[in-house]
């Protein structure tokens, strides 16, 4: 076997030309990670052109017809009733919002946009721009119609504004009528876009700026004091800079800036890393280390003409609101980069990566070999290097770069920029290439464990092992371990090499299929390819005993490769993102964090040298930056976002009780991964045990009147966070038959009317004991018969004749009790009776719940109940039946109920129809008449929703 070397020089010159055309990019492109929100996320109107996030995170839109707010899950209108162009917002230190208007300006209070006017009543109108200043918690400076103002409170629990240059200073300086942009610094001093030139306010004294401290004529919009207490200003078409302790700006335009179509104010900000971001319709420009960067529509960006809004949220992520386009996240602004083929790599399926020593960065794709110039990747295009499918990397001693690829086919670049193709080694997938402290290269393939032991002067790959691991035994990773022992892994189990000497080494029992080891120090780590567990154990003993290392998180997961970074932390690329473990916490990271696809590829996994993260999946690469910024301590905001009861907003924590359904809305506004998120709560005073849900959204029905506490607990999987526990109490009122005054005021009534009974019975006694003596059989005989009236009456409903709820509730125990036989309870309740009371009036509604109790008492057996439950619903008992026996009978009772028109008069008929929901009775269960009460109800509330006019059933699940 020989080497091939294929080196041509004409090529390699056009590489070194295409690198130096590269470094001139003035852009570092990369593919963004997008998300829209617009009118199916809850934006209706998509016209965005103000942002702001409040102190409890909430995220706020402010739209050409009016203002939202989101809460990671969805947008939804402040107000259909406050429709404002809005323009501008902004968060002052005490936490309220401001809203800047055409309408003119208005603060948040609670659930209304409260307006603040001039002394003179009049409104103050706030264009685009940066027009809102804080000066304290409790002032705000304003530019409204080119004048600037101050808001400051009235006195009277609201606000005032006045104007802050007096008549004659403006009529001394004209430009005064003619304001931009606002910035105030810490000293006090204002700097102010005034009219073409630029004012400095301090101590009482203007000064004006422009053309001798080298600002162009223009109207700054933008003001911006930077981390390094730099000023930068821009406008339409200029962005520039006012170094500290500078006498003149410095013009920081980047290329391209002026070419927007849009004359407006664009938004001016830093971020956490001290970059400079504006924005127009002609890109966003982002002033890095290297320069100005330019995102736009290659990199999925959109921007039309108009004002444009942008955002960082204390997460660091970036937020725009684009006319016409909604609001775009872009998500793990701070934390990643992504790059595909449309910046320059030659193909999207990503397998390797390596930094080499010269500092270069090579990445190994489906179709060639790129590298990273430092403003894109650029593809190799000579040689056999330009189209094979590089699967595994590593560079020897010398500075020479060893590729295989996913056929077999093995090359070395050596330091002069020569390709050598190695003979000898089999078709099929080489996984990893890997070099010992002696120079030896090891290589991981589809068809065993090679070894060429002289790289430089007899580059022959020879099988080794293959006693242990069998003919053709794939081997698919490897690596060393702090004592020089090599460990390799596949499907045929796990060996190691230690002092010249190869042994399999015990792995768990089980269905487990294993493709990936990795080693930090004499630790050795294996895992599971498809989410069956970690084990890690000491490598340095005589035999290797793992340990697992149980996460719930990785279920289900497929691992395409492990990691143990220079931090010692665990990193496991999956088919559904990217997890890592720092010892203590889990994290996952997806699409939504920020990833440029969540399917990774097999060992496509690299630290880099900065200690950074590579991932290559089948989609492109991703770059994750920080990592040690990953796990700093994170709390979930929760908030109680409404709380209803029977459908109204409930005041304060109590309401009186109408056996109405409560409905509680929370919100955790975190926007990494918020579809991670879950809530755990239970209410106190019902319940004890935790339920879990995947949205906000509890409601309780029927709750009977007490004292209870809402606990709710908000969980985050992919941060492995949590919120601390909301409590909210809560009092349901009894009504006032049900309160302690009204039972005692209820039993002294009692006492005292027996005690005038006994009274007067004593006195009856002593006057008439001897006609008491004579006619006592005819009194007691016509007492018992009054008696049993009396107790018929009343337990019959006045209106219908049908046994009422007392009468029911005692034939449902009876039914109940131990030993009895299976029964039907049915609770049926007329669809939509109150628009016959609202539409026909109250004789009309008692007519058919007349008509209703005749109908269903003509299609029950004798032994069957019918009773009126409350209002139009009714119960029904049918003993010695079950949901087989008699289904048949109930549907056609339930259609009977409206089979013919009920007729009020002779002109009128009214057409009407029942729910019914049912649930057979079985005494064996020891359930109390309540309980089944509650289960029919459920599943009549259950026939309401699905539409009305149907009978549905409890499932057996709930008995």
């Amino acid at each position: 076997m020989t080497t091939r070397s294929l080196f041509t020089g004409g090529r390699g010159g056009a590489w070194l030309a295409a690198l130096a055309l590269a470094a001139l990019t003035p852009a570092r492109a990369q593919q963004l990670p997008l998300r829209s929100f617009g009118q199916l996320e809850g934006l209706t109107n998509v016209s965005v052109q103000a942002l702001a996030q409040d102190r409890a995170g909430y995220l706020w839109a402010g739209t050409d017809n009016g203002l939202y707010r989101f809460d990671g899950s969805r947008f939804r209108r402040h107000s259909l009733k406050q429709n404002y162009h809005i323009n501008v917002l902004h968060v002052d230190p005490a936490g309220r919002l401001w809203v800047g208007a055409d309408r003119g300006l208005f603060v948040l209070d609670g659930q209304q946009l409260l307006p603040v006017r001039r002394d003179d009543g009049r409104a103050l109108p706030v264009r685009f721009g940066r027009h809102l200043v804080s000066i304290d918690a409790g002032h705000l400076l304003v530019q409204a119609s080119g004048r600037l103002h101050q808001v400051q409170p009235d006195g009277k629990g609201g606000w005032r504004s006045a104007e802050v240059f007096s008549e004659a200073q403006v009529d001394a300086h004209p430009e005064l009528k003619d304001l931009h942009g606002v910035l105030r610094d810490a000293d006090g001093t204002l700097w102010l876009g005034c009219g073409t030139r630029l004012c400095r306010y301090r101590d009482g004294a203007l000064t004006l700026l422009g053309a001798a401290e080298g600002l162009p004529a223009q109207q700054w919009n933008g003001l911006l004091r930077d981390q390094a207490g730099a000023l930068w200003l821009n406008s339409a078409a200029k962005v520039m800079r006012l170094a500290p302790g500078a006498q003149r700006f410095t013009d920081r335009s980047p290329a391209n800036y002026a070419a927007a179509v849009q004359a407006w104010a664009t938004p001016l900000v830093q971020d956490r890393d001290g970059r400079v971001i504006s924005f127009n319709d002609n890109g966003l420009f982002r002033l890095g280390a290297q320069g100005w960067e330019r995102y736009g529509a290659a990199q999925g960006l959109h921007f039309t003409s108009g004002f444009h809004a942008l955002l960082l949220d204390r997460d660091g992520d970036a937020w725009l609101g684009l006319p016409g386009r909604g609001v775009v996240q872009w998500q793990g602004y701070r934390h990643w980069e992504n790059w595909t083929r449309q910046e320059g790599l030659p193909d999207d399926d990503v397998w390797t990566m390596l930094r080499t020593r010269d500092g270069r960065l090579h990445i190994g794709t489906g179709a060639g070999l790129a590298q990273w110039d430092g403003q894109r990747f650029a593809a190799r295009r000579d040689g056999v290097l330009a189209s094979q499918a590089w699967s595994a990397l590593a560079e020897d001693a010398q500075g020479g770069l060893w590729l295989g690829d996913l056929v077999g086919v093995l090359v070395r670049r050596d330091a002069q920029g020569r390709d050598h193709q190695i003979t000898g080694m089999p078709p099929g997938v080489i996984y990893k290439l890997l070099f010992d402290a002696g120079g030896q290269l090891w290589i991981c393939a589809e068809s065993g464990l090679f070894l060429i032991a002289d790289p430089l002067r007899a580059p022959v790959p020879r099988r080794v092992a293959a006693d242990l691991l069998g003919a053709d035994a794939h081997v698919t990773n490897g690596c060393l371990d702090a004592g020089g022992r090599l460990w390799v892994v596949g499907p045929e189990g796990l060996l190691r090499l230690r002092d010249g000497r190869w042994s399999r080494q015990p792995l768990p029992a089980g269905e487990h299929v294993f493709s990936h080891v990795a080693c930090d120090g004499n630790t050795i780590w294996v895992a599971d390819d498809h989410g069956g567990g970690l084990w890690r154990g000491d490598g340095a003993g005589a035999q290797l005993r793992l340990e697992p290392l149980r996460e719930p998180l990785l279920d289900g997961r497929a691992v395409q490769a492990m990691l143990v970074d220079q931090r010692h932390w665990l990193w496991l690329s999956t088919d559904t993102g990217l997890m890592v473990w720092n010892g203590q916490r889990w994290r996952l990271f997806n699409q939504r964090s920020g990833m440029v696809w969540n399917d990774s590829n097999q060992n496509a996994l690299y630290e880099d040298t900065d200690g950074s993260i590579w991932v290559g999946t089948s989609n492109g690469l991703s770059h994750l930056l920080r990592p040690e910024a990953l796990f700093e301590p994170r709390t979930i905001p929760l908030q109680l976002a409404s709380l209803r009861y029977n459908g109204a907003a409930m005041p304060g924590a109590g309401a009186d009780w109408n056996g109405g359904s409560l409905d509680v809305q929370l919100a955790a506004p975190l926007y990494q991964n918020h579809e991670t998120l879950s809530f755990r709560y239970r209410l106190l005073g019902q319940e004890t045990a935790w339920s879990a849900s995947d949205t906000g959204d509890l409601r309780y029905t029927a709750l009977a009147p007490g004292r209870y506490r809402l606990q709710v607990v908000a969980e985050h999987s992919s941060l492995q966070a949590a919120s601390a526990v909301l409590e909210l109490p809560l009092v349901i009122v009894p009504p006032w038959w049900q309160t302690g005054w009204a039972y005692a005021g209820a039993g002294l009534l009692a006492l005292g009317l027996i005690g005038m009974l006994h009274r007067y019975r004593v006195a009856l006694v002593l006057r008439q004991r001897a006609l008491l003596e004579r006619r006592v059989a005819e009194r007691t005989a016509e007492l018992e018969a009054s008696r049993e009236e009396h107790r018929l009456r009343s337990l019959k409903d006045g209106l219908t004749q049908a046994w009422n709820r007392v009468a029911l509730m005692e034939r449902l125990a009876a039914l109940s009790a131990p030993g009895a036989p299976a029964f039907l309870l049915v609770m049926l309740d007329l669809d939509y009776f109150k628009r016959i009371n609202d539409t026909h009036g109250h004789l009309a509604g008692d007519e058919v719940l007349r008509e209703v109790v005749r109908r269903v008492q003509a299609q029950l057996r004798t032994s069957d109940t019918v009773g009126r439950y409350g209002g139009e619903e009714f119960m029904l008992l049918m003993p010695g039946l079950d949901l087989a026996s008699g289904r048949q009978r109930l549907e056609q009772l339930q259609r009977a109920v409206g089979a013919t028109p009920v007729r009020i008069d002779a002109q009128q008929e009214l057409r009407i129809s029942c729910s019914c929901g049912v649930v057979c009775g079985r005494p064996e269960l020891g359930r109390a008449p309540e309980e089944w009460i509650g289960l029919a109800d459920q599943a009549l509330y259950r026939a309401k929703q699905l539409g009305r006019n149907r009978v549905e059933y409890a499932g057996e699940d709930v008995l």
